[in-house]
């Protein structure tokens, strides 16, 4: 339990101590000092980079904080070129405008795809998508 109100406990249950973290903007700015902000489940949060020289577009991953700021660590399935079995780094994207999609590293095949379903997702970013291959169950 975070003590502060709108912040998130993060981390893997099994292992203690785990992290109170304060929700952030996925798209920079507002977390503290060198973290950046990275969807954790159905938020978005401030943690360590460990992308170190890695974490561009296509770069492999495993967590989410090996991508750098702005990206998503998604699966093959999600980003099914990428030549890694746990996944690649691909960005975050805007689904309210309508150009997002032809922005996107990788178009036309890659699409700007909701990371949340309606109502699902944190109140402030529930329009937070992320460039990916569509599949019929979303990012």
């Amino acid at each position: 339990v975070c003590a502060d109100p709108i912040a998130r406990c993060v981390g893997n249950p099994d292992i203690i101590p785990r992290l109170c973290s304060t929700g952030c903007d996925p798209f920079g700015g507002t977390c503290p000092g060198e973290q950046q902000c990275y969807r954790i489940g159905d938020h978005f949060t401030c943690l360590d980079d460990a992308s170190g020289g890695l974490g561009a577009y296509g770069d492999p991953c495993i967590f989410t904080n090996q991508c750098d700021a702005g990206m998503l660590c998604a699966d093959p399935p999600e980003f099914f070129e990428c030549p890694h079995a746990d996944g690649c780094c691909t960005p975050f994207c805007d689904t309210r405008d309508p150009a997002a999609s032809a922005n996107c590293p990788g178009a036309p095949e890659h699409l700007c795809e909701p990371l949340f379903d309606p109502g699902e997702g944190p109140p402030l970013f529930d329009w937070v998508g992320a460039c990916v291959v569509p599949t019929k169950d979303g990012p």
